[in-house]
């Protein structure tokens, strides 16, 4: 009797240490269930979800707006062209490069920065692939006179393409420089201090922003530094005519200009291309 009390006794045991597989609700509702943790915790009871750390360690760029604030290059959706320094006289050269003298006084031409609403964007911005380019042009500004028919050529028997020669001498490429006008604000400025004319007549300068880069891969700061999106692939960006000015013969030319405050002041920060002139030269005489 004994022995089968203890045979249902052992019976009983193994059933209730048999393993059984856990339901859910016998891991939630069980008596030995793992302490949740804190609230929004993972599953293992480390702290807040990456979510809830995010909510409370916002990213750098939302820490320091200022960071993300747009560069100016990405703020300019067009450009202007505004002549500082108009050009006055100047004493032609003909066909020799020996004797010749600038354009007076050199012409000075700002580059001007502006937003989707045109507005005027102060900045001083490097954009070393806007280049600005000077072209003879009639005094009304109808009439390209950059190429004028060279006798002398003709006169060799060259062929017909060495005929034409252009009508300007000197550096008719410029780009921008960071400097200061006369009343000490700093402004991006094309300066033209070599530039001459080899016949005489009136004359007017046409300058014309370039946008050299296009055609190159936009990778890096390139895109902004041009401002690609906002010229649409237009190599010319901006134009502006100079006033007409007088090309005189040699034996006519009154003399050099006295040198504008402008020209003095861009002197003054090391354009040594341009000579501050106190007084006005005397006119050459006629010696015919």
């Amino acid at each position: 009797m004994s022995s089968a009390s203890n045979l249902q006794s052992n019976k009983s045991h193994s059933q209730s240490g048999r393993r059984h597989p856990l339901s859910i609700d016998s891991v939630v509702d069980g008596p030995h269930q793992r302490d949740p943790g804190p609230r929004n915790s993972d599953a293992y009871g480390r702290g807040p979800l990456s979510s809830d750390r995010a909510a409370s360690n916002p990213p750098q760029s939302q820490q320091n707006p200022a960071s993300d604030a747009p560069s100016t290059a990405s703020m300019v959706c067009s450009y202007q062209l505004r002549i500082l320094q108009h050009p006055v006289r100047a004493r032609c050269c003909g066909f020799g490069n020996k004797d010749r003298r600038a354009v007076d006084p050199p012409p000075v031409v700002e580059l001007v920065r502006l937003d989707a609403a045109g507005k005027e964007i102060d900045s001083c911005e490097e954009a070393p692939f806007l280049v600005c380019h000077a072209s003879l042009w009639n005094p009304e500004g109808t009439e390209d006179r950059s190429l004028v028919e060279n006798v002398y050529a003709q006169g060799g028997g060259n062929d017909a393409a060495d005929a034409s020669v252009h009508a300007v001498v000197g550096s008719q490429v410029a780009i921008a420089q960071s400097l200061k006008d006369v009343d000490d604000k700093r402004k991006m400025m094309f300066l033209y201090p070599d530039l001459s004319v080899r016949l005489p007549g009136r004359y007017s300068f046409r300058f014309q922003l370039v946008d050299v880069s296009l055609g190159r891969p936009a990778e890096g700061n390139l895109k902004q530094m041009v401002g690609r999106d906002a010229v649409e692939g237009k190599p010319v960006l901006a134009v502006v005519q100079s006033l007409p000015f007088e090309s005189y013969r040699p034996k006519q030319f009154p003399g050099m200009l006295k040198s504008t405050e402008l020209s003095r002041r861009l002197a003054e920060q090391g354009i040594v291309e341009i000579r501050a002139r106190n007084r006005s030269p005397p006119p050459q005489r006629d010696e015919s």
